[in-house]
C-alpha cells in the first residue's frame, strides 16, 4: 500500500466502506479514495477527502461535503465538471438513506438550487496551501 496525502496508508473494512465501494462502482470512481486500497474506502480517507473539499471549495458546509464524499465525489474538479441534475441524482437518493439522514439531521435535503451552488462554488476552488 502506498501512503496517501493524509498520512500512512490505511486499510479498513466496514459496511460503510463497502457501501462507498458500491457507490464508486456505480459512479465509476472505484479506487479513488486515496489509501491505495482498490476495493474499499477507509474512514480515515473518508475524513481526509471531507476536509479537502471543505478547505478547497468556498462556502461548502461540512454536511454538504460529507454527502458529496459519501456519494464518491471526492475532488473539487469532479464536482465542478458535473451537471446539477447529475449531482442531484447522486446525493438526493443518498440523503434519503439512513446514513444520509444522519448527515442531514434536521436540516433540509439538498435540492437542485443547492447542488447548483456547490458546482458554482467548486469553480472557485482554491489550493490546499491557500486554504
Amino acid at each position: 500500500m502506498a501512503d496517501s496525502w493524509f498520512g500512512p496508508a490505511c486499510k479498513r473494512d466496514s459496511s460503510r466502506n463497502r457501501q462507498l465501494y458500491q457507490l464508486g462502482q456505480i459512479t465509476g470512481t472505484r479506487g479513488n479514495y486515496g489509501c491505495g486500497d482498490d476495493d474499499y474506502a477507509c474512514p480515515f480517507c473518508f475524513f481526509a477527502f471531507f476536509l479537502r473539499l471543505v478547505c478547497r471549495v468556498p462556502n461548502l458546509r461540512g454536511h454538504d461535503a460529507q454527502l458529496l464524499v459519501a456519494c464518491a465525489v471526492t475532488e473539487a474538479e469532479t464536482l465542478e465538471s458535473m451537471s446539477p441534475q447529475q449531482l442531484l441524482s447522486l446525493v438526493g437518493p443518498y440523503s434519503d438513506t439512513k446514513e444520509g439522514m444522519k448527515i442531514v439531521r434536521s436540516g433540509k435535503k439538498p435540492d437542485l438550487a443547492e447542488v447548483s451552488d456547490w458546482i458554482k462554488w467548486a469553480r472557485h476552488t482554491r489550493s490546499l496551501a491557500a486554504a
